[in-house]
C-alpha cells in the first residue's frame, strides 16, 4: 500500500490549506491522514492489520487547449503545472476532462506509471473529453467501455436528448474501465469518467442513463465515477441551499446519482452543501466559497476517508479554470468465510 501524500502535497503547495468547516485529520508518522475517529496503525502494525487497501482517486478538468486563448492560458504555459499536480498527487485512478489529442499525448508521456484509456468524444476526433488513467502496477484491465449520453448510447457521437434551450456543446460520453485490483485480492472495480453538458434536461436524462448503464454493465463491481457534472451537487429538495446566480445549474441529475452512489465530498463535509472549499485569494470568490461541479462519487461499499481540494495554481500560473479533487477510499473488510 502506498502512503498518502497529504503532507507532501501541502509542502509542494498543491493541497489547499485546511478548510474551516472541519480540521484536516492529523498526519501519522507514515504521512497518512488518520481516518476520522480512528488512529492509523504504525508501519509495523499496518503489515499485519486487517485494514483493507486504500484507493486514491483524482478528478481534474484540465481545460482544453484553446488556440485562441490568451498567452497565459495556453496549454504550453499551463502544461507543466497540470502535470506537476497529477504527479505530486500520484493517485491510483485519474479522470480528466476536456483534453485534446495533443494534451492526451503530453499527459501520457508524463505519466508512464499509468495506462491511458480514452475515445474521441465529439465529432471533432481531437477531443478526448473523458480520459482515464489507471495505475499499471496495481490494476489488471478486464475491459473498457464507452457510451454516449443520448437515446442511442452505443452509437458513437450520438447526441439526441431533448434540450431545455437550444443546441448544446456537442456529444458527451462516459468512458469506463473494469479493473481487477491486484492489491485487494483481485477485487473488481468499475472506474468511469464523464463530462456533462450543463443543459438541465440533458443532465437529468444523462443521470438516468448512467445509473442504468453502470448498475447493469458492472454488477457486483465497486463503482467509482469521476467527472465535471456541470450541475449543482444537490437533489431537487435541496435547491434552496444554492446561490441564485447558479440557478441554471439546478436539476435533479445529482439526486439520481445519489440514489445509487455516494458523493465523497458530502460524506466528509456534510454541512458544506454545494460549496467548493478553498481559501480566499486562490481563485475563489472573496468569501472563500465557489460552487463545485467537479466530483468523485463511489458505490456505498467504499468507506470515504478523506477529500482534498487541490490548488489549481503552480508557479503562479492558473493551470485550469477548475480545481482538482482528490478522494481517498477504503474497501470494507471482507466478511469472514463460514
Amino acid at each position: 500500500m502506498r502512503p498518502a501524500l497529504l503532507l507532501f502535497l501541502t509542502a509542494c503547495g498543491v493541497a489547499e490549506s485546511a478548510p474551516e468547516l472541519r480540521p484536516r485529520p492529523a498526519a501519522t508518522p507514515t504521512g497518512l491522514p488518520a481516518p476520522r475517529g480512528a488512529t492509523l496503525p504504525s508501519p509495523t502494525e499496518a503489515n499485519t492489520s486487517k485494514l483493507r487497501p486504500t484507493t486514491d482517486v483524482l478528478t481534474f478538468n484540465i481545460r482544453w487547449d484553446d488556440p485562441s486563448a490568451p498567452d497565459d492560458e495556453a496549454w504550453s504555459i499551463r502544461r507543466r503545472g497540470a502535470i506537476a499536480i497529477l504527479d505530486a498527487a500520484s493517485p491510483d485512478l485519474i479522470g480528466t476532462q476536456e483534453a485534446m489529442r495533443s494534451q492526451v499525448d503530453d499527459l501520457t508521456r508524463a505519466l508512464p506509471a499509468y495506462v491511458a484509456i480514452s475515445t474521441a468524444t465529439k465529432r471533432d476526433p481531437e477531443q478526448h473529453d473523458s480520459l482515464l488513467f489507471v495505475r499499471r502496477d496495481r490494476y489488471t484491465i478486464v475491459e473498457t467501455h464507452h457510451f454516449w449520453l443520448s437515446r442511442t448510447p452505443d452509437v458513437p457521437y450520438s447526441d439526441d436528448f431533448e434540450r431545455e434551450g437550444g443546441r448544446g456543446n456537442g456529444p458527451r460520453t462516459v468512458s469506463c474501465a473494469l479493473l481487477l485490483d491486484r492489491d485487494d485480492d483481485d477485487r473488481r472495480v468499475a472506474f468511469c469518467n464523464t463530462h456533462w453538458d450543463g443543459d438541465v434536461l440533458v443532465n437529468e436524462r444523462s443521470a438516468l442513463l448512467v445509473r442504468k448503464r453502470l448498475t447493469t454493465r458492472f454488477p457486483g463491481a465497486s463503482l467509482v465515477l469521476t467527472g465535471d457534472f456541470n450541475t449543482l451537487p444537490l437533489a431537487s429538495d435541496e435547491w434552496d441551499e444554492a446561490p441564485e446566480w447558479a440557478s441554471h445549474l439546478r436539476s435533479n441529475a445529482y439526486g439520481v446519482l445519489l440514489s445509487f452512489l455516494v458523493d465523497t465530498h458530502r460524506a466528509v463535509f456534510p454541512e458544506a452543501g454545494p460549496a467548493l472549499l478553498c481559501p480566499p485569494g486562490d481563485g475563489c470568490p472573496p468569501e472563500g466559497f465557489g460552487v463545485r461541479v467537479d466530483g468523485i462519487l463511489a458505490s456505498p461499499d467504499w468507506a470515504v476517508e478523506d477529500v482534498l481540494t487541490l490548488r489549481r495554481f503552480a508557479d503562479g500560473v492558473a493551470v485550469s479554470d477548475h480545481w482538482p479533487v482528490l478522494a481517498r477510499l477504503r474497501a470494507p473488510k471482507r466478511k469472514p468465510s463460514i
